[in-house]
């Protein structure tokens, strides 16, 4: 049983990779700053923007794939409107874990259900006072990025 929940979830990665290579080897980056720089001319708009795709593809994509489809895809739009990668790495991590508890996909979701042997619907609505905490943390660590940013200025 285990090696069938372990080879669901390889079965996803492996997905996401072929789709990040797809999307990365393909002229999007370009595209993708050029569309827009065209639509948005505040940061504000911008991380609200970032947020949502990145909640979409947190969604249905395995974290690493999207790190490695997006960041290379977002990097020159990030350094053109003066965005600290570091702080752009932390609100990526917390959308990407909401992404993970959050179907279709939601593979942690998945996990504790199996590993709980409860039901999924009911996972989900234990889960749903962590969804809504999460999102209100992401919004806080997006939007005052002293929050985020306190302990890696400490570090260095």
């Amino acid at each position: 049983q285990s090696a069938i929940s372990i080879a669901t979830i390889m079965i996803l990665v492996g997905m996401s990779k072929v789709s990040a290579y797809i999307v990365v080897s393909s002229q999007l980056p370009q595209l993708f700053m050029e569309g827009i720089t065209a639509v948005v001319n505040s940061k504000v708009v911008l991380f609200l923007i970032i947020n949502v795709i990145f909640l979409i593809l947190g969604c249905l994509m395995e974290g690493t794939s999207i790190l490695v489809m997006m960041i290379p895809l977002m990097l020159n739009l990030l350094l053109a409107f003066n965005i600290n990668l570091v702080h752009l790495g932390i609100i990526a991590c917390i959308n990407i874990y909401i992404g993970s508890i959050t179907p279709p996909v939601g593979v942690s979701l998945l996990m504790g259900t199996k590993i709980g042997e409860t039901e999924l619907g009911a996972t989900f609505k234990a889960m749903l006072p962590f969804l809504f905490m999460s999102i209100a943390v992401l919004f806080l660590v997006t939007y005052i990025p002293g929050l985020a940013m306190w302990l890696p200025s400490r570090l260095g």
